[in-house]
């Protein structure tokens, strides 16, 4: 059951994932944009123009209380306009209201890292979903495969060089492409790497990553859509399933209960940002029945997204 976003933290206890040079591979798209030294990143795509971050209605170049005093005065019809009224729409939902200054409060509180958010969507077969409701909700026919998308919804003005996703897809089907290409869509993506376990009978999630050079300087990314398209079935039998994308929890910060396979942004300037995260859930990651209190309890989560298979 989801449940509003907290800082509660866990009893110290020991981790559920095993080392593995897959999980290597993949935490190591994050320690080489944070931690090498090298020259400037060079940007990809060109241009000087600048884009406002995310959260900064009065243009200022930071999102923090002033933006959410002036969004809050602007739903309650004080003030006229903003001087950025695109990036006051924290949420993209193409309103700008009380929810969006509450994001950048928590933001400025250190509940979240960052007002970037990234969403699941069925790219294929098209017309399945209904966008009313929280979650979304999308039909699927019994047995049926479907196509799942992770989006980037808006970039950070200075760019990215990395991202890492990680989805919990439950008891669903997964069929995992032969060539990572062909999952991890990121147009700027020079090294892609994927994380599953060999038997898909006793895990229920894969994360991917990319970075976008094989070594320094590390080119800049501003891609704003899709990042990761990968495979997914309905079982034979009717049900509920709901998908579940995990964010990002540094080790740093979190410790013990830290999910260093999350969803997240690695900045040129080497530092990491996890996407928005909209509440906390638990979840059957190694598919055994049971929810472990110290490490499959109270995952961050980024969004959501759930399945009707009728």
């Amino acid at each position: 059951m989801l449940r509003a976003l907290s800082h509660t933290r866990l009893p110290s206890t020991g981790r559920f994932r095993q080392a593995t040079p897959a999980f290597a591979a993949l935490t190591l798209l994050l320690s080489l944009g944070f931690l090498a030294a090298g020259p400037t990143p060079s940007a990809l795509g060109g241009g000087d123009a600048q884009p406002v971050g995310r959260g900064d209605a009065n243009c200022s170049g930071h999102a923090n209380s002033i933006d959410a005093l002036l969004i809050l005065q602007f739903s309650a019809a004080l003030i006229d306009e903003l001087a950025c009224p695109e990036a006051a729409d924290v949420d993209s939902d193409g309103a700008v209201l009380s929810i969006d200054a509450s994001l950048i409060l928590q933001l400025e509180a250190g509940f979240q890292d960052s007002l970037y958010r990234m969403r699941l969507t069925i790219a294929e077969p098209a017309g399945s979903c209904q966008p009313t409701g929280r979650p979304t909700t999308c039909a699927i026919s019994v047995g049926g495969a479907f196509r799942l998308s992770i989006s980037l919804d808006g970039v950070p003005p200075e760019g990215y060089i990395a991202f890492q996703t990680e989805l919990f897809f439950g008891t669903l089907g997964y069929t995992p492409a032969a060539l990572i290409a062909e999952e991890i869509v990121w147009p700027d993506g020079a090294l892609r790497v994927r994380f599953l376990d060999d038997d898909p009978a006793r895990a229920g999630f894969v994360a991917h990553g990319a970075l976008s050079s094989l070594s320094a300087p590390y080119a800049i990314s501003n891609h704003e859509g899709p990042l990761v398209e990968l495979s997914l079935s309905c079982p034979s039998t009717p049900g509920s399933f709901e998908l579940a994308l995990l964010a990002y929890e540094s080790s740093e910060r979190f410790g013990a209960h830290s999910n260093p396979l999350g969803s997240v942004l690695s900045l040129p300037s080497r530092e990491s940002i996890s996407v928005l995260k909209i509440g906390r859930a638990d979840f059957d990651m190694n598919l055994d029945g049971t929810i472990d209190p110290h490490s499959e309890a109270g995952r961050p989560i980024a969004a959501t997204l759930a399945i009707q298979c009728a």
